[in-house]
């Protein structure tokens, strides 16, 4: 794909992108859809960086608007409008000072999450191996 369609395709990205980072900016770690939040936008960006990288077809598209349209039924739960409003938007003041922009926030926050998860684990396991010993 050359000229104008490309021009298309890599701007309807751009716009997924900055839309999932904005959705992201609204959110907290301990919202009850970030981990899915997150899931989506691993998913989403790799099927972008595969149609960048090998050319779209109708598997990456069909992949491509269900992830969409999982991420834009969170996306109006969470902030009231589509992801791909959100991609359109300009950036208001309060949210541009309250919080820093991060494109990808699974990074930073998946020390963070693997923390929270292997301490559950690790007092689970505490529980049982304790509780274990008591039958034996």
């Amino acid at each position: 794909m050359t000229g104008s369609g490309e021009n298309a395709m890599i701007d309807a990205f751009t716009v997924y992108e900055t839309g999932l980072r904005r959705l992201l900016e609204r959110m907290r770690v301990s919202d009850r859809h970030y981990a899915e939040v997150l899931t989506l936008q691993a998913r989403l960006l790799e099927n972008i960086s595969d149609v960048r990288q090998y050319g779209d077809n109708e598997t990456a598209r069909s992949d491509r608007a269900k992830i969409v349209g999982a991420l834009t039924r969170l996306a109006l739960e969470v902030a009231g409008t589509s992801l791909l409003n959100l991609g359109r938007q300009e950036v208001s003041p309060e949210l541009s000072t309250s919080r820093r922009s991060r494109l990808f926030p699974f990074l930073s926050s998946w020390k963070q999450m693997m923390q929270i998860f292997s301490s559950d684990v690790t007092e689970k396991s505490k529980r049982w191996l304790l509780a274990s010993s008591e039958i034996l």
